[in-house]
């Protein structure tokens, strides 16, 4: 495990490249809940796109305590996962759209009428970005708990 500031390389590679993220948030009575997500990783935060009045915007607005896991592989010698431990950030306008574009979405080649629509709503405002700011960033590996 190791604090914000010294993120081990090869959690920040498979951060890079992950497709598969649960972000993790609190409901109002303070349980956990998980929310399948891309995330996108992009100087030193895992960043998320996400409407403004979804329940993990909501959770996170009133409880910013978050965590995330990243999965690369899910069985087998090379099946690793990245946990991330921090607090949600909510970014709005030019700030989540650097973020986002931060993140080298020309890596992430997709469908690009999707990433048109979700540009234009948060350019509108409908969409905001969350953001962890890590406290904690841990690699871990099959067979390791």
């Amino acid at each position: 495990m190791s604090d914000a500031n010294e993120i081990p390389t090869e959690a920040s590679a498979l951060l890079a490249q992950s497709r598969r993220v649960f972000l993790l948030t609190l409901r109002p009575d303070g349980s956990p809940t998980a929310h399948p997500m891309t995330g996108n990783f992009a100087r030193g935060r895992l960043a998320f796109s996400s409407y403004r009045k979804a329940a993990k915007t909501r959770n996170a607005v009133r409880d910013p305590r978050s965590c995330a896991l990243a999965l690369e592989g899910y069985a087998g010698a090379g099946a690793r996962a990245v946990v991330t431990r921090g607090r949600l950030q909510l970014l709005e306008g030019e700030a989540a759209a650097e973020l986002l574009g931060a993140g080298g979405a020309a890596a992430r080649p997709g469908n690009p009428g999707v990433a048109k629509r979700a540009s234009d709503r948060l350019a509108e405002g409908k969409r905001v970005v969350l953001a962890i700011e890590p406290a904690e960033v841990e690699l871990l590996r099959s067979g390791e708990a």
